[in-house]
């Protein structure tokens, strides 16, 4: 499965986010125009046990149903697995 949101603007920053989920693994690629914007991304809670961002593993904090875990940068790829 895959979607994707092109030249999003959010204020002064725009931004393009690709989604693709593959068997058990949800890739979203990001790139923005503001790379030091904090991107959050969140997903639902424990159905991802590793988190890679720009291919090194994260820190996932629970908030309510969603783990949540965030970066700045103008390419973020966020691999979950």
């Amino acid at each position: 499965d895959k979607a994707s949101l092109e030249k999003l603007t959010i204020g002064d920053n725009q931004l393009t986010v690709h989604f693709e989920k593959s068997g058990s693994k949800q890739t979203i690629r990001l790139s923005q125009t503001k790379p030091d914007w904090k991107i959050v991304f969140a997903l639902p809670k424990g159905k991802y046990k590793t988190w890679e961002v720009n291919g090194k593993k994260v820190a996932v904090t629970q908030e309510g149903a969603l783990d949540v875990s965030g970066s700045n940068g103008e390419k973020i790829v966020l691999d979950a697995f």
